[in-house]
């Protein structure tokens, strides 16, 4: 369903501010306690997304139904009904309604309390401190929809959420930022194997481009910010066959694998190279053995792609 997203907002009495291609403002289930905005909508006409909405704290999520019925208290035929009828006000972009159902037989992933998701330049120091030493930039903070914690369960720590094709959430890593031996989290129920960056990939109608494979969300992000090429970002070196299914897919003209110079790095480029017979499989490294997100400093990692793959 396609719907003026503002509209339909103003309607349901939803106080929002926008931040590039997506509205946040607190979540609008009347069950969820929500004083720190942790609820959002894309806004983007011109994208796959546009209408859908998450809510970081309590899991809501959906499009426009799934809104009408949290926000308003009806059941689906009824938001449904409201919405078919204009009862609410709002202007279509599209005259097509259809209700889909999200998530069926797979339980929802939340963010513990206490993250906040702002502009960079709203963080406190210590945070804002550590992302500038990641080199994460106000854009990238957005991009990613980057968050912090100061207290709860992920106190101390830079949250990076992983979002599916649709924008749904499905996992997160949140990375430590007070020096303490555990320096990444993830939520326990998904572990290691939640690849992240897959929000970014333009629609499958356009033409194929590389797909660059890293191993950490710092260096993906950093190499979503110096090259317009989708990336998957690995949480972890052993990718399941449905990362690796993934990555075979005939929307990419080939597989960059960009991981580590190490073990690890080596390991991950021997389980992607079983995709071989279905797609070309490259490993690009720096002669000096620096990682994605130490060459994104000096501009080292835009030259290489830039000259391994024409980008």
């Amino acid at each position: 369903m396609i719907v003026d997203v503002q509209r339909l907002l103003d309607a349901l009495e939803v106080h929002y501010k926008r931040r590039g291609d997506r509205l946040w403002a607190r979540c609008p289930n009347p069950d969820h306690d929500d004083p720190v905005p942790s609820w959002m909508v894309w806004d983007d006409p011109g994208s796959r997304r546009h209408g859908r909405h998450r809510c970081y704290g309590c899991g809501l999520r959906g499009g426009p139904v799934e809104l009408v019925m949290a926000a308003r208290g009806v059941d689906a035929q009824a938001a449904l009904e409201m919405l078919r009828t204009g009862d609410l006000e709002v202007s279509f972009l599209s005259a097509e309604v259809e209700l889909v159902k999200h998530g069926f037989g797979r339980s929802p992933v939340v963010v513990p309390e206490g993250v906040r998701f702002a502009p960079l330049d709203e963080w406190p120091g210590a945070p804002r401190n550590y992302a500038r030493e990641r080199c994460l930039s106000a854009e990238s903070v957005d991009r990613w929809s980057i968050g912090y914690a100061v207290d709860g369960d992920l106190a101390g720590r830079v949250v990076i959420p992983a979002l599916d094709a649709q924008g749904d959430l499905v996992g997160y890593a949140a990375r430590d930022f007070l020096g303490r031996r555990r320096k990444m989290m993830t939520p326990p129920k998904t572990g290691m194997q939640v690849p992240m960056g897959m929000h970014l990939w333009p629609s499958t109608e356009s033409k194929p481009e590389p797909l660059v494979v890293v191993e950490g969300p710092f260096d993906g992000i950093a190499v979503d910010a110096d090259v317009h090429t989708p990336v998957l970002v690995l949480q972890g070196s052993n990718p399941d066959d449905s990362v690796l299914a993934l990555a075979a897919s005939p929307r990419f003209s080939c597989v960059v694998l960009l991981t580590d110079p190490d073990k690890a790095g080596d390991r991950v480029a021997e389980q992607f190279g079983g995709i071989a017979r279905w797609s070309r499989v490259m490993r690009v490294r720096d002669p000096e053995g620096r990682d994605p997100a130490k060459l994104h400093e000096d501009g080292a990692l835009k030259r290489l792609l830039v000259k391994e793959l024409r980008l």
